[in-house]
């Protein structure tokens, strides 16, 4: 709200019209009193000005911020209220020693774009695929002969998991490796949606290679905390 006053509060306005109206502006409008002079209630078109003007302040305070960012040489992701895109954040595994970004992690390993280099990768890049809701990577790094694909229900299993559970935090615990074959326990702890019940799990995965290729062969142990 914009006059020759410059910018004034709704409640000051009010009172102004009040007053030229003829209703009275000398009233403690913010007591809240049983004796204050009752206002009208604001039209549906007063209200839709005020939206209306609140979005010019909006747009005018964007410009000038952006004409600011521009000027000093302001980074994009130095600016105010920047957030990072999903690939550039830092990866749901942790990102090892170096915290390094999803998309440096394990995001090519969910493209396809390389391959898990040892039993330790791969199981980061699981944790992250649940973390991410990529069931089809889930499904296909599992080993042809894990327990789970009996019956044909691995798929569905994968999806309920990945729709109800989600995953908050890993931590690597101990990993073993045997050549073709590896274990690695960890610890992810994990919410639950829709009355399951979250907490954390501890599971020592057994790893081995399938084709040349890493794979998730079965849980050796596995224990709710």
């Amino acid at each position: 709200y914009y006059s020759k006053f410059g910018k004034t509060s709704k409640k000051k306005i009010r009172s102004m019209v009040c007053g030229a109206k003829g209703f009275g502006s000398n009233l403690d409008l913010s007591s809240g009193s049983s004796s204050e002079l009752w206002l009208p209630p604001q039209t549906a078109r007063e209200k839709q000005q005020e939206r209306e003007m609140k979005n010019i302040e909006a747009e005018g305070e964007a410009q000038f911020m952006e004409g600011m960012y521009s000027d000093f040489g302001v980074k994009e992701e130095d600016r105010l209220g920047y957030e990072a895109p999903d690939h550039k954040q830092q990866c749901p595994c942790g990102g090892g020693n170096r915290k390094k970004s999803y998309a440096d992690c394990c995001r090519p390993l969910h493209l396809g774009q390389i391959l898990p280099a040892d039993a330790l990768s791969l199981m980061k890049s699981r944790y992250s695929a649940y973390v991410k809701k990529l069931p089809k990577y889930l499904v296909d790094s599992t080993h042809n002969e894990n327990p789970d694909r009996k019956g044909g229900n691995l798929t569905k299993e994968v999806e309920s998991i990945c729709k109800f559970i989600t995953f908050e935090k890993l931590e690597i615990i101990a990993v073993e490796n045997r050549g073709d074959e590896g274990f690695v326990t960890f610890e992810a702890s994990m919410k639950g949606k829709r009355g399951i019940i979250g907490g954390a799990l501890r599971e020592t995965s057994r790893f081995v290679k399938e084709d040349g290729t890493w794979k998730y062969r079965q849980a050796v142990n596995l224990e709710f905390l």
